[in-house]
């Protein structure tokens, strides 16, 4: 439990403001477009919105999606409702599944996945600009084909298979949150308890998605953990277009462990979904005590510098 809090507090630093610049090329990003914007378009259309109640179904029918090459930061994503637009920068969905890829291995090979994290913390402050994978040193052919057992069915499981689960159900939250903000007529930019009131009410829209398929969004709680330091301290809620703040998380929370049969009726087990949202829970608690924040972010950032990170889960 220790370990997912830890990724919780610090992984999520990526999202700040400062960034390191070209993670990737143009051409990885071209690749990444290539590879994936088509099969995006298609599960937004018919994953996501074919599942819509009948009456939002043709209200969605004028969304489009558009993959710029980059964001602000390496995890933005975002939509303008009144252009009925979802934005999914390509530098975000390439960095997010490597670095769900680098997670998966660390988890399948049991190392603690602070390195992980202190990486995160790396990247944020300009001091590499090593895609993960890299980073790591690792090769993804070697990472695709780890396998360890799973503790809740039993069967055998892939770094591969996790880190897919990780980001495609956090990349379906993603976009059924945005598309929330369409439907829902949000008015995009605004900053505040507005803004607030209207990521929660997006939020609630995409847990019912979840909800009529019956599957559960680790995915989206291990996103949720990773982009909590967009502002870490609270310092810029006040005036940012998409605070992420302590209620909103334990809110999210709570909302799946009240309704937990919902989110898993098609799923082998609700273990893994409930372990997942009471461990964001316990980041929310944390998110409120400055000292355990401080201690957590001096700790990565000073514990594992960036030449040693391919030693640390071998």
């Amino acid at each position: 439990m220790l370990k997912i809090l830890l990724v919780a507090l610090t992984l999520t630093l990526l999202a700040a403001t400062t960034r390191a610049d070209a993670l990737y090329t143009a051409a990885e990003l071209e690749q990444t477009r290539a590879r994936s914007a088509d099969l995006i378009v298609d599960v937004l259309r018919r994953d996501i919105i074919a599942n819509l109640p009948a009456a939002q179904i043709s209200a969605a029918a004028t969304v489009r999606v558009q993959f710029p090459a980059r964001g602000d930061y390496p995890l933005a994503f975002w939509s303008y409702p009144s252009q009925d637009l979802i934005v999914l920068p390509l530098e975000s969905l390439r960095f997010f599944g490597d670095l769900s890829l680098v997670y998966a291995w660390f988890d399948n090979r049991q190392c603690t996945v602070e390195p992980v994290q202190a990486y995160a913390l790396h990247v944020l402050a300009g001091n590499t600009d090593v895609p993960p994978l890299r980073a790591f040193g690792l090769v993804r052919d070697s990472v695709i084909a780890a396998h360890r057992q799973d503790p809740f069915t039993g069967q055998m499981l892939s770094a591969d298979d996790l880190s897919q689960k990780l980001f495609s159900s956090a990349l379906y939250f993603i976009m059924a949150h945005e598309l929330g903000h369409i439907l829902l007529n949000h008015t995009g930019g605004l900053k505040g308890q507005i803004s607030q009131a209207q990521e929660r009410e997006a939020d609630r829209f995409a847990l019912e998605h979840f909800a009529r398929v019956g599957t559960a969004p680790i995915g989206m709680l291990y996103f949720y953990m990773v982009h909590w330091f967009v502002d870490p301290f609270g310092e810029a809620q006040s005036g940012h277009s998409h605070p992420l703040s302590a209620d909103r998380v334990l809110s999210l929370a709570d909302e799946i462990l009240y309704r937990i049969s919902d989110f898993t009726w098609r799923e082998p087990s609700e273990a893994p979904i409930r372990q997942a949202a009471l461990a964001m829970r316990q980041v929310a608690e944390i998110a409120r005590n400055d000292q355990l924040r401080h201690l957590a972010i001096n700790h990565l950032s000073d514990a594992f510098p960036v030449a040693g990170l391919p030693q640390t889960c071998p």
